[in-house]
């Protein structure tokens, strides 16, 4: 019954007591379980947007995470554990610079994706763990998703409302 609602994450690089500029921008830990994480903003932190180290039963929808340092690391991350599964990524805006979109390409079972935008500033597409976003997409995950500019006002003085006509209005973003 946890909720992570209404938060900013911002501006936390690298530390000289983290490895690999690990500070995450939203994180579930080991066994976090039934919680909603929505309507918040996570960018220019040091690795992932959203981290959840295994769990079950979280749904994670309408947040906008935002570019990441450390392009190194992959942009959304989900480990497996053994009690891991049903955990769902909806309604989203990713966006980055980074050509790795996730640490791996989940099976529906663990992490289930849909109707999320992504975007990458360089142009250039996604890949998640070897795997090309294409080949995931074609699955049954990240069923409606689209890679796209979501149009935001202007990022670059973090105004991340949304110009008319952004494709996750037609996904079914709510503007918070």
């Amino acid at each position: 019954g946890t909720v992570i609602r209404g938060n900013v994450a911002r501006d936390n690089g690298q530390s000289p007591f983290a490895r690999e500029h690990w500070q995450l921008g939203l994180y579930l830990d080991e066994g976090s379980a039934g919680m909603l994480v929505e309507n918040n903003v996570v960018f220019r932190v040091g690795t992932h947007g959203f981290n959840m180290n295994g769990g079950a039963d979280n749904l994670i929808r309408n947040n906008i995470l935002g570019p990441v340092y450390g392009n190194h690391a992959p942009y959304l991350r989900c480990h497996r554990n053994a009690f891991a599964r049903s955990n769902t990524f909806s309604r989203n805006i990713a966006w980055c610079d980074s050509p790795m979109l996730g640490d791996d390409a989940w099976p529906v079972g663990l992490f289930r994706c849909s109707s999320n935008v992504y975007w990458n500033l360089t142009g250039s597409n996604f890949s998640l763990r070897g795997k090309s976003y294409g080949d995931w997409h074609t699955g049954e995950q990240d069923v409606g998703s689209v890679l796209a500019d979501p149009l935001f006002k202007d990022p670059q003085r973090m105004d991340y409302s949304l110009k008319p006509g952004s494709p996750v209005l037609k996904l079914g973003f709510m503007p918070f």
